[in-house]
């Protein structure tokens, strides 16, 4: 009977400590996610300044007199 009590006495702190390390577990991810979410708005960014370099290039080639398919 006393090993019963015991064991239920510590059953709340487990559950407490498994608590904790489960927040630490979901701050870790949620940082993971911030840094996530800096990366793919620098990429983003990143992304539409290569476009404008792509459309002026785009553009120049395009232009009359300019060779289109690189001929000799």
């Amino acid at each position: 009977m006393l090993r019963r009590l015991t064991c239920a006495a510590r059953l709340p702190q487990e559950f407490e400590l498994a608590k904790l390390r489960q927040d630490r577990q979901l701050e870790g991810i949620e940082k993971g996610l911030g840094t996530l979410r800096e990366v793919a708005s620098a990429m983003g960014e990143a992304l539409e300044h290569q476009d404008v370099l792509v459309d002026a290039i785009t553009e120049k080639v395009s232009a009359p007199g300019n060779l289109r398919h690189g001929g000799n």
